[in-house]
């Protein structure tokens, strides 16, 4: 049975972005079941935890079709570092009616690193399944979120990769930081998964610089 995932590959490049970014390496037929590809660019502020200035993000029909570690090796003959993460999707939603993906769009990227413990690890499931997700789909300009679980990592890890992932995309005008998003993220029961947590959430910010999409993924 094929496990739909996602790909992330990022990119610190030598020099030369734009030739990087157009290489037939991250060609979507160089990537199998690829369904969807997003070119990122990170616009937060940079910190050592906070390594990679380029994310590419391609959405996989199976996961078990792609092998990173061979993906890996190709990709070393870039000038630029590289460091791949392979995940198996838990959740995925969206908004009604047609999503039209914009180069404009941002992107939010949050690992979080629940505490060792099985309970807590539902407590996490639930909370998202529950509650949280259904806040942000309030956010004005909300349009996708995706959910996952880390499967493998490969490269030089120059950037934490937490066991979970949430990544969100939104329209360039937005309701972060506004009120409604400020109820998905002030309640007691998100306090209280914040509270059994190993290390801090690892969030990012992108803006989509290209996209390209053969079978978009629409199922929940």
């Amino acid at each position: 049975m094929a496990k739909p995932g996602l790909l992330s590959i990022q990119i610190d490049p030598h020099h030369k972005w734009e030739e990087i970014r157009i290489s037939s390496l991250f060609a979507m037929d160089a990537v199998p079941s690829a369904s969807s590809k997003l070119v990122l660019l990170a616009t937060d502020v940079y910190t050592p935890e906070k390594h990679y200035q380029y994310e590419i993000l391609f959405q996989l029909e199976d996961v078990s079709k792609v092998d990173i570690s061979q993906l890996n090796q190709a990709l070393n003959a870039l000038p630029a570092l590289v460091d791949l993460a392979l995940y198996e999707r838990l959740n995925f939603d969206k908004r009604d009616g047609p999503l039209n993906p914009q180069r404009t769009d941002v992107v939010i990227k949050v690992g979080l690193t629940p505490k060792n413990d099985p309970e807590v690890f539902q407590d996490y499931h639930n909370w998202y399944s529950t509650e949280h997700i259904h806040r942000l789909k309030r956010v004005d300009g909300w349009k996708t979120g995706s959910r996952y679980q880390l499967f493998q990592q490969v490269g030089r890890k120059q950037e934490y990769a937490a066991p979970l992932v949430s990544i969100h995309q939104y329209e360039a005008v937005n309701g972060l930081g506004g009120v409604e998003w400020e109820k998905s993220v002030r309640t007691e029961w998100t306090m209280r998964v914040d509270s059994n947590k190993e290390r801090l959430p690892h969030r990012r910010q992108f803006q989509v610089q290209d996209f390209s999409m053969r079978n978009p993924v629409t199922e929940n």
